[in-house]
């Protein structure tokens, strides 16, 4: 994750050579790959402005519904984001598996990754569950993620 992660951080162009042979590689350890390391890479690769290959793509689909119940709400935004950002609807698996895992672990997501869910929902013009639309609306309101109107009063 960091080989992909740290340069596209500081704005360093990774030649695309490179990319592709880490992406082979990446097809042949995934089963090594824990919900950070799926995280990392697909958004180190979003952020670069780069594309998953379609056998990396589907590894990594394949391998993130496997462990999504290990998704930290973290991983869940990152995840969806670099699909947004490169443009890629998850499948119906993967979109069903963070789904289930925003639901389970909704306490735990600050405003930052209910924000970078639903701009991946919209921005791909996903279809969630109300189940899931709901929780995250609740969160956002039980934790003041939705912003109140300001208190005019200091200002007087």
């Amino acid at each position: 994750g960091l080989l992909v992660g740290g340069p596209a951080t500081l704005g360093v162009k990774v030649d695309s050579a490179v990319l592709d042979r880490l992406q082979e590689q990446v097809v042949r350890i995934i089963s090594d790959f824990g919900p950070q390391d799926i995280a990392v890479f697909t958004h180190g690769v979003a952020a670069l402005g780069s594309m998953l290959h379609p056998a990396t793509l589907q590894a990594i689909e394949r391998h993130a519904i496997s462990i999504s119940v290990k998704f930290l709400p973290q991983h869940v935004a990152n995840f969806l984001w670099a699909f947004a950002t490169m443009k890629v609807c998850p499948t119906p698996g993967v979109l069903d598996a963070m789904q289930c895992r925003t639901r389970d672990a909704i306490e735990g997501f600050e405003p930052q990754h209910v924000a970078n869910v639903l701009w991946a929902v919209a921005s791909l013009r996903l279809t969630l569950e109300d189940d899931t639309i709901q929780a995250l609306l609740q969160h956002a309101r039980a934790t003041s993620i939705i912003a109140k109107p300001p208190d005019m009063t200091m200002l007087l």
